[in-house]
């Protein structure tokens, strides 16, 4: 196919349902990979619907299965022979501590494992094409230092502490990569939309009554998904900036992201920390990828 293909995950609603829409209306093909196959196709009528646009496709995975995403990967590059675009969008926030069959902590898995093994998976397809993009969703609520210890439970474990390192994995794992793939056709940033009256956003805050001021005060002041959207939308698709790799957007603009995820040691921690739990080498997936 000769249109421009792009996968964005976390598709059904919220920032990612408002960014798949604007990607449909850029020109993209836009592969909606959601938790169900059911969520995918009730939402790619629902946004064909709003848009009068044919330009959404259905894919499924549970973000926290890697078997679910190798076959959403196989099943996205089967199809496509390139993929231009790739959102990671998805991200929970949970109040207890949860695990997956594998054994790992929730938020760890969704929030920042998935992000490495579904670009693993379509690196394949996103070498083959030109002016590829990756853009990985941060958020300025993230820790300041790698401290895996924030993902033991469940005794001592606290959500927005799991939540926030996770976010500060998002950017590690962003400004290795990009370095990584120097000299390819992929770009690799990170965005934060800001923000956004979104149901994370509300299990961010949480849900004891007495809350319930604070989270009628996100409601109030946050920012639409629509303008949630903007930042990852720029990102990843401004032909303005074509060739920027490596760096970290907030409010539609370059900003400077916490220096320890820029540092090359802390970098080598996260990914062998990574590949330990995974089985997965990011560093060794880009080598073999490139051949």
């Amino acid at each position: 196919m000769s249109a421009r293909v792009a996968v964005i995950t976390g598709a059904n609603r919220g920032i990612g349902r408002a960014t798949a829409r604007g990607l449909a209306r850029a020109g993209f093909e836009t592969v909606l990979l959601c938790r169900t196959m059911d969520r995918a196709e009730q939402t790619v009528e629902e946004l064909a619907a709003e848009t009068r646009l044919e330009r959404f496709l259905p894919a499924a995975a549970e973000l926290s299965d890697p078997a679910e995403i190798e076959a959403a990967a196989a099943g996205i590059l089967g199809r496509f022979n390139q993929v231009h675009l790739l959102v990671n969008n998805a991200g929970i926030v949970n109040r207890r501590y949860e695990t997956t069959a594998e054994g790992i902590e929730e938020t760890l898995s969704v929030n920042h494992l998935a992000y490495v093994r579904l670009t693993c998976a379509l690196l394949p397809g996103l070498l083959r094409a030109r002016g590829t993009r990756i853009v990985n969703l941060a958020s300025q609520a993230h820790a300041r230092e790698f401290n895996p210890a924030d993902f033991d439970g469940p005794s001592g474990w606290k959500g927005h502490r799991a939540y926030t390192q996770s976010k500060f994995l998002n950017l590690v794992f962003t400004f290795d990569l990009a370095r990584r793939l120097q000299g390819s056709r992929i770009a690799v940033n990170a965005a934060h939309p800001g923000l956004v009256a979104t149901q994370l956003l509300e299990g961010f805050v949480g849900p004891s009554p007495i809350k319930a001021p604070i989270r009628g005060l996100v409601r109030l002041i946050g920012k639409s998904t629509d303008s949630g959207a903007r930042t990852p939308l720029r990102v990843a698709t401004d032909p303005i900036l074509t060739g920027i790799t490596g760096e970290y957007f907030r409010k539609g603009d370059r900003s400077d992201p916490p220096p320890e995820a820029r540092d090359r040691s802390i970098q080598t921690q996260v990914r062998e920390w990574t590949a330990e739990l995974t089985g997965l080498d990011w560093g060794e997936a880009v080598e073999s990828a490139r051949g």
